[in-house]
């Protein structure tokens, strides 16, 4: 859900509730707004580049937050 919430925040999806997929007819038009509408593919390619062009990336940040707890763990307080 935060993923989809935060493609919906950059303006490349909608977020339904669960509950409305037993709605065909919000379902329907929920799909023709973002088949329809540039703006969704434009925002969504935007996003992607954006995360793919991180100055960090995803795996890097976790190793060295993984090396600095190793070492930390070695100081005593």
């Amino acid at each position: 859900m935060r993923n989809a919430q935060m493609s919906a925040k950059h303006g490349g999806t909608v977020v339904l509730h669960k509950l409305d997929l037993t709605d065909a007819a919000k379902l329907k038009s929920t799909f023709e707004e973002v088949l329809s509408n540039p703006s969704y593919a434009r925002n969504s390619e935007r996003l992607s580049q954006m995360l793919r062009n991180q100055p960090i990336s995803p795996k890097e940040l976790l190793l060295k937050h993984v090396n600095f707890a190793a070492n930390s763990s070695t100081v005593s307080s």
